[in-house]
């Protein structure tokens, strides 16, 4: 199937339980990629839906069988192409070494092909629609494929969120400048490092990063996973491919159920009162982004937020853009054990002391380090 020009292909949806034209319309009124041409035959083999179609272009029918081995065909046309945005990227921008910069990309709504270097993620606007962006950089210049087009609003609201998803206008030179005198930092710079994947909310980072404590990363990607499916909207395409959820339908949802349907244990009432906070607007996570404080003030801030310790602070801090703080945990004493102490046992005092140095910079000086424990793991060293 081809996506320029007229097509064909044999597909089916679950939702449509009978053959008439009248039944498939205002499918395709809600998918505006296409006109409204189609015809229904039946027949008695059955053909497979187009993969890289669903991969790529999450079409709005994803696979049914009619009774008496009816399949529903339909002739696409497409009325125009995806929506397409452009964003111009700064110097030294890399939207590969942004994608891998941590693990939200293995986070969903996110998704991420490693073979094609191209970032997925599923939003839910302000409107209630539910969209999905295909990000890749081909040149000096994030491209965005989104599922459908949208009102100017909807286009100016998309466009926002992106910049901050990419960390389009963040300004990293002066960590370049200063970097560059540090053998350890040099790959780093080289690259392009130095921005991190955000979520188009706050709200989302901060429960994403509530889930990664005490806990292994898969079972973090596991907690998730079930949040984005049980509660998430979902594309007109297929139920299956969800928005994060909100704080409304969080706030709803019984303690017991977070923990038991989604795995999340002790964090469940943390997730449940934030939720609630921002529903009933008693807090107002999203103008952490652009707050004026001082980093003090704001990690202050985040530390009374019911689950978030120094760790979680500080791991928000640095999706916030502030630097100055060291997310610590027990991976950060392994690597700094290895590093400096021939793998003796260190505390979270001799971890900062190692970066005090970098002040504002030292958050990222210790992400992005070149680990020597990382390198003989690697080469088995």
């Amino acid at each position: 199937m081809t996506w320029c020009g007229r097509s064909s292909s044999t597909i089916r949806h679950p939702r449509i339980r009978s053959l008439s034209k009248n039944s498939v319309t205002p499918y395709l009124r809600e998918n505006q990629f296409f006109s409204q041409r189609l015809r229904v035959a039946r027949c008695t083999e059955l053909f497979d839906d187009p993969a890289s179609l669903v991969r790529s272009l999450v079409h709005p029918f994803t696979g049914c069988q009619f009774p008496g081995s009816s399949v529903l065909t339909i002739t696409l046309t497409p009325a125009y192409r995806l929506m397409r945005l452009t964003i111009k990227t700064p110097p030294h921008y890399s939207l590969h070494q942004l994608i891998i910069s941590h693990g939200w990309a293995s986070l969903a709504p996110f998704g991420h092909n490693e073979e094609r270097n191209e970032l997925t993620y599923v939003d839910r606007l302000v409107s209630g629609r539910v969209l999905t962006y295909r990000m890749l950089q081909p040149r000096k210049h994030v491209v965005v494929e989104v599922s459908s087009h949208g009102s100017d609003a909807e286009r100016r609201e998309i466009r926002k969120r992106l910049v901050a998803m990419l960390q389009i206008k963040a300004d990293f030179s002066r960590f370049y400048e200063i970097a560059r005198s540090e053998p350890k930092l040099k790959p780093a710079v080289a690259a392009g490092k130095g921005r991190m994947l955000r979520a188009p909310t706050v709200f989302e980072d901060l429960v994403k990063t509530i889930l990664t404590t005490n806990t292994t990363w898969n079972g973090t990607i596991r907690m998730v996973a079930k949040l984005v499916q049980r509660w998430g909207d979902p594309i007109v395409a297929s139920e299956k491919i969800r928005a994060f959820p909100t704080p409304a339908v969080l706030a709803e949802v019984p303690v017991e159920e977070l923990q038991k349907g989604a795995g999340l244990g002790y964090r469940a009432p943390h997730i449940q009162k934030l939720s609630r906070q921002i529903s009933d607007g008693d807090l107002n996570l999203e103008a952490f982004r652009r707050s004026r404080d001082d980093t003090p003030a704001l990690r202050k801030q985040l530390l009374a937020i019911d689950g978030v310790g120094p760790y979680a602070a500080a791991s928000m801090l640095m999706l916030l853009g502030r630097y100055d703080h060291l997310p610590i945990d027990s991976w950060a004493l392994k690597l700094v054990s290895h590093e400096w102490h021939d793998g003796k046992p260190v505390k979270p005092a001799d971890v900062e002391r190692v970066f005090e140095r970098w002040g504002e910079w030292k958050g990222l000086t210790y992400w992005f380090w070149d680990w020597k424990y990382l390198y003989d793991s690697m080469t088995g060293e």
